[in-house]
């Protein structure tokens, strides 16, 4: 029992700084009102962002210095705990201030931390400042992680840094420390987010569209302030700009480091950046050979629609030019492959991740290879010239597998709501993406379980499915049991 507490005050050590971020973060909305809305805004933005840090520094100051090591499991629970709670804190402005109703407004924080952009609202132009900043903000923030988050502030040697660091999904290190791998993560983050505000501010955004929507992109968000997202524009400059955000955000941040310390040489000589440049040129070509054949459209516009919604879709950042509903069943079929395949590992993406997909695409050429040689060869698994372990195969197609049940499942459950299997893997694909992509299904009008099988996937997708399953687990295990 003394051993659960320690591990407890731990938990809520965190969950002190968490609260204290994220109330700081509910304040910031207020400078925008003060400039564009009107004072209820502002006093709704301030009460809530300081009884939020109130609270949280209550926590903290309660249980500092308190506590033992976390398991692993402990901290994925920890985490999927925090990723349900949070998101029910960030709705209460959406709620007070655009009046739509509590659960779409939770829908709305959720889509928002886990960087989906799936939206409830049917004309954002129409919104406050202060409640479009506040979309992007909580993207912004759920793109570097709410627990990695509170690393930057409370990270210190030990374990539970590290197990905290991986129950997000990131496993990979900048440098050996994890105080110095989140610090640094952290600063290229922002700098790229200024970079970002920057090119779309030159490239002839407005200055608080350019911020949004480069807080957006970086996190690999889909929120815009716009209706028609980037298409409003009717820019090949912005667009051009946004491209580069989102591929900066769906690239790991471990390259990113890489190529500050080693030089831009890096960025091309990594596995994961050939392989996406081989999806982008691959699938653009298929939709642009699709949308040539079906369509009266210019070859440039065709160019630039296809690479640019193959780019969103990708990186799971789900920003668009065109009207996807609008679009046929084959190429939002290519649409749902790229959702499913996702970004970088240790990027703002989702999906599964460009580098599972590509040991497991070679790895079906080693299992024939191995088939068709002699018993007791020795054939190592390898992708351009680095060695996979057999161990981390198994690891990725058993992950690949549980994605593929969760969707499946969770699109059937869709159909019996009256949509088609098309829209509803496209849809289920971009909430387990956390891509943000709509073909229409995502409305107020949905019914309330379609609601809530896209949080639980918007939610399971964000966090890679296994602390979802650990936090169900140790609701409805019996303690007996455990």
């Amino acid at each position: 029992m003394s051993s659960n507490k320690n591990v407890g005050y731990t938990y809520l050590n965190f969950l002190g700084v968490i609260l204290i971020i994220v109330g700081v973060a509910i304040i910031s909305p207020s400078i925008f009102a003060w400039f564009y809305d009107g004072m209820f805004e502002i006093f709704v933005f301030m009460i809530l962002g300081v009884t939020v840090g109130i609270i949280g520094f209550i926590i903290f100051y309660m249980h500092k210095g308190k506590g033992r090591e976390p398991s692993v499991s402990g901290a994925m629970i920890f985490s999927a705990a925090v990723y349900l709670l949070i998101p029910l804190i960030g709705a209460i402005p959406i709620f007070t201030i655009s009046k739509m109703s509590f659960v779409d407004s939770y829908f709305e924080a959720m889509s928002g931390f886990t960087t989906t952009g799936l939206t409830m609202f049917t004309n954002v132009e129409n919104l406050p400042k202060s409640i479009l900043f506040w979309r992007s903000l909580m993207q912004w923030i759920g793109g570097i992680g709410l627990v990695i988050l509170s690393l930057t502030i409370l990270a210190r040697p030990g374990m539970a840094a590290a197990r905290l660091y991986a129950a997000e999904g990131r496993t990979e290190k900048l440098v050996p420390s994890i105080t110095g791998t989140v610090n640094r993560t952290w600063w290229i983050y922002v700098l790229y987010t200024g970079v970002g505000v920057l090119l779309l501010y030159l490239a002839g955004m407005p200055l608080f569209d350019a911020l949004n929507h480069s807080m957006a992109a970086i996190a690999t968000g889909g929120f815009s302030v716009k209706n028609a997202s980037i298409g409003a524009y009717n820019s090949s400059t912005i667009e051009a700009c946004t491209l580069l955000v989102m591929m900066l955000g769906m690239t790991s941040f471990a390259v990113h480091y890489q190529v500050f310390c080693r030089g831009v040489r890096e960025f091309f000589r990594n596995t994961e950046v050939r392989v996406m440049f081989i999806f982008i040129t691959v699938f653009s070509i298929f939709i642009f050979s699709i949308l040539l054949a079906k369509t009266s459209i210019p070859l440039l516009i065709g160019v630039r629609q296809s690479v640019f919604q193959c780019i969103s879709a990708l990186s799971t950042t789900g920003n668009s030019t065109v009207n996807i509903p609008a679009w046929d069943e084959s190429t939002k079929t290519l649409l749902i492959m790229l959702m499913v395949i996702g970004g970088g590992y240790g990027s703002t993406s989702g999906g599964i991740k460009l580098i599972r997909v590509a040991t497991i695409l070679v790895s079906l050429r080693w299992i024939v290879r191995k088939l068709m040689s002699p018993r007791g060869t020795i054939i190592p698994l390898k992708l351009w010239g680095e060695v996979y372990d057999e161990a981390e195969v198994v690891d990725t197609m058993r992950y690949s597998l549980l994605y593929f049940t969760l969707l499946v499942g969770c699109s059937v459950l869709m159909t019996t709501l009256g949509f088609s299997l098309i829209d509803s893997l496209f849809e289920v694909s971009s909430a387990q993406g956390t891509v943000g992509l709509s073909i229409g299904v995502t409305s107020p009008n949905l019914h309330f379980i379609g609601k809530l099988i896209l949080i639980i996937e918007m939610w399971a997708g964000r966090l890679e499915i296994l602390p979802a399953i650990l936090l169900f687990q140790s609701i409805f295990t019996p303690k007996k049991a455990r």
